[in-house]
């Protein structure tokens, strides 16, 4: 009897964890899929418009809780150095070489876009990497790995829960000082890019390691920051030409959908205890078919991150699915685009990690 408990409980962790991933992959394609729509002013307020903006806006938590993931998993193993250092190595270090060379030469070839040799050391410098910025943060918090061990085991809760406070309100300062004190200012580099997800990544390792008691009201506050940033992101779109202005930086972003806004911050930690705390009995959880299905969907949702760009590259110029060459609707466009970027950027995956030598770029032993 124990034994079944334990592979109950093994089975039930490993399958909210492929539904995490899941989510999280989306929501950062999805984010790619909603911008081009939420973020125009001229298309508020019509339907297509709002359901772009609550897909985004749910969309925001998907980075955050990849990095609570890596935390949640990594940190309470205990391992050497050399295989942390093996684990970053072929995880990130080998899919992040392969693919920035690989985007540099499709911006070329596909895109006729060029970089100088001289402005590729630029680009890494300031973190300037395409969407593998992620692995760029990934890199830094593996490198603290055997240091942050140590610090789960020899401090007290108390401690832990002041080194988390200090990185948030660290990762929020980092992410506001370009949109608030110096306008469009780079907020880090390649050797700080980690640095304002550190309370993401401690938190995943506290509820791993201390286990602590879900609060009743953790649905609540999760609802509440959900519906908070919908209501910040449309407000910022409405009025993105005249007092909120200043919310928008140069590169399109608006402060609020930043991963280190405060209530983003809110919304992703509590999202993601939910997800960690399901019952065994949830029915999802439990249901063979589903189960089976996350799995091979978490399996090559890595992959569809590092390729869904190639993908809407090719949809967009080569079968006219860019915004503004489209002939239908705005809901037909949408539609269309985000169903045919899931297909092919998880289907391509899946193929592509079927042959041995390419599974090493897509972080695969």
């Amino acid at each position: 009897m124990q034994l079944l408990c334990q592979n109950t409980n093994v089975k039930k962790h490993s399958v909210s964890i492929d539904l995490i991933r899941v989510i999280a992959i989306l929501g950062a394609l999805f984010i790619h899929l909603t911008y081009p729509i939420y973020a125009r002013p001229d298309f508020f307020g019509g339907t297509t418009w709002w359901l772009t903006t609550i897909i985004s806006a749910f969309s925001r938590i998907s980075i955050p809780l990849f990095i609570i993931l890596s935390g949640y998993l990594l940190l309470p193993k205990n391992e050497s150095w050399a295989t942390t250092q093996a684990r970053l190595v072929h995880r990130l270090l080998v899919p992040f070489v392969f693919w920035f060379g690989f985007y540099l030469i499709w911006d070329r070839i596909f895109l006729h876009r060029t970089n100088s040799l001289l402005e590729i050391p630029t680009l890494l410098y300031q973190s300037n990497t395409y969407h593998l910025y992620f692995l760029l943060i990934l890199t830094g918090l593996y490198f603290l790995l055997p240091m942050l061990r140590l610090l789960f085991v020899h401090l007290e809760n108390h401690y832990i829960k002041v080194l988390l406070g200090v990185g948030f309100i660290a990762g929020v300062l980092m992410y506001f000082v370009p949109y608030g004190l110096i306008r469009d200012q780079a907020q880090f580099n390649i050797f700080t890019a980690w640095v304002p997800y550190l309370g993401y990544f401690l938190f995943g390792g506290f509820l791993a390691t201390k286990k602590p008691q879900k609060p009743r009201w953790l649905g609540l506050v999760t609802l509440f920051a959900f519906i908070t940033t919908i209501a910040l992101s449309a407000s910022v779109v409405a009025f993105r030409e005249t007092t909120t202005a200043w919310l928008w930086r140069s590169h399109g972003v608006a402060f609020v959908d930043e991963y280190l806004s405060p209530q983003i911050i809110v919304f992703a930690l509590s999202f993601f205890w939910l997800l960690v705390s399901l019952p065994p009995n949830f029915k999802l959880l439990n249901n063979l078919h589903v189960s089976k299905l996350l799995r091979q969907l978490a399996k090559a949702s890595f992959g569809a991150y590092l390729i869904h760009v190639l993908v809407l590259n090719v949809l967009d110029f080569r079968f006219g699915l860019a915004l503004d060459a489209y002939p239908g609707s705005l809901l037909q466009y949408f539609l269309i685009r985000s169903s045919l970027c899931l297909l092919l950027s998880f289907g391509l995956s899946w193929l592509l990690l079927q042959i041995p030598w390419v599974k090493k770029v897509f972080g695969e032993n």
